[in-house]
């Protein structure tokens, strides 16, 4: 009995974890778009200003596709490391091993 409580502790502990590091990286990464937003709106407003004042067609930078996909692979094993973890848990409990 003490084991199975302390082996589902663990795994709850586990989730929460992982959940607060998936909430904690998400606020970051939507901190870091908010500034490159910013920084994106204020460099094609110099190009616009740039235009305006040589009357050249103003630059428009994207995001490196690297990055993206980088950023999607990371998230992607982040949610598929969440669900298998999950999934344990729920299993571990359906089969009276953790409660």
């Amino acid at each position: 009995m003490e084991v199975s409580w302390a082996l589902g502790a663990a795994f709850h502990l586990l989730n929460t974890y992982h959940d607060n590091m998936k909430r904690e990286r998400h606020e970051q990464l939507q901190a870091a778009l908010a500034r490159d937003r910013e920084e994106l709106e204020r460099r094609v407003a110099d190009a616009r200003m740039a235009e305006l004042l040589n009357g050249r067609n103003a630059m428009q930078t994207e995001p490196k596709l690297f990055v993206r996909l980088l950023n999607t692979a990371c998230s992607m094993f982040s949610n598929v490391f969440h669900w298998l973890t999950d999934g344990a848990t729920h299993v571990l409990i359906a089969l009276r091993i953790i409660s």
